[in-house]
């Protein structure tokens, strides 16, 4: 018999900054010292999901979809916080009923539930109803922020659409226009326009020595993005047709579906 823990973050700069996963992994290993090994469970290590929401069904992230069909009958699985595993109260009862089914123990360890009990069920349940809520309530709280910036100019999230860079202020990043992006975007438009195709204006960018605005530079050669690729450039010739939305390409798409549409 094992006995696993399992973390998780939710974006990439937690997983950078490794300070909760550090307490977390303290946390189940500490738990199993105390209460598994003298029983005679053998320790299988953390399970450390890449950047996931935890909206996402445990057995089809990454780590989850490994981990599931290892278990087997009297394995115990550590999670050392409730919201850590599921953010989904469907998929936090699916999961703890199938894992029952094959024999596979499930311990939460900031909360005190046994799950084989109709009273521990009931608690579970409304465990996982709070953590989903409080994702909801979360991702509401954002999509507010996004639209305050988005209504002042300023970038909401990610890089700045094509056309445009940003300038630092109080408050965040105002969207301000990139006149040199813009013109080799109109460019490409232009050449494209006169039925170039995407190998060809590659070609040309190349052969001009034509880089990245220093703000889309991620590295140094080809590889690192230093130079325009085929979907760089077309990225630059819809931008164009569009007139450099400060949408992005979320608008950009809505753009295109209404232009099908008419």
């Amino acid at each position: 018999m094992k006995a696993y823990g399992y973390i998780r973050v939710s974006t990439k700069d937690q997983a950078d900054n490794g300070r909760m996963l550090n307490v977390y992994r303290a946390a189940a290993g500490r738990w199993y010292k105390a209460m598994l090994e003298d029983k005679g469970y053998e320790w299988g290590g953390i399970v450390e999901e890449e950047p996931v929401t935890a909206s996402r069904p445990l057995v089809n992230r990454p780590k989850g979809k490994l981990l599931a069909p290892a278990l087997e009958r009297g394995d115990y699985v550590l999670f050392p916080k409730l919201d850590r595993g599921f953010r989904c109260t469907k998929d936090l009862l699916n999961t703890v009923d199938a894992w029952a089914a094959r024999g596979v123990l499930v311990r939460f360890l900031d909360i005190d539930v046994d799950t084989g009990a109709a009273s521990g069920r009931f608690y579970l349940t409304i465990m996982g109803a709070a953590a989903e809520f409080e994702r909801a309530r979360l991702c509401e709280r954002i999509k507010l922020i996004h639209e305050w910036k988005r209504e002042r100019g300023m970038l909401a999230q990610g890089n700045p659409p094509l056309g445009w860079k940003l300038k630092k202020e109080r408050d965040g990043y105002m969207l301000i226009p990139c006149d040199e992006e813009r013109g080799l975007a109109l460019r490409c438009f232009e050449w494209f326009e006169q039925e170039w195709t995407l190998t060809q204006i590659r070609q040309h960018l190349l052969a001009q020595g034509v880089e990245r605005t220093p703000h889309r530079q991620k590295g140094k050669g080809k590889k690192g993005n230093r130079w325009y690729g085929r979907s760089a450039i077309w990225s630059m010739i819809e931008a164009a047709r569009y007139d450099f939305h400060r949408g992005g390409i979320r608008c950009l798409n809505k753009l295109r579906k209404e232009g099908r549409a008419s």
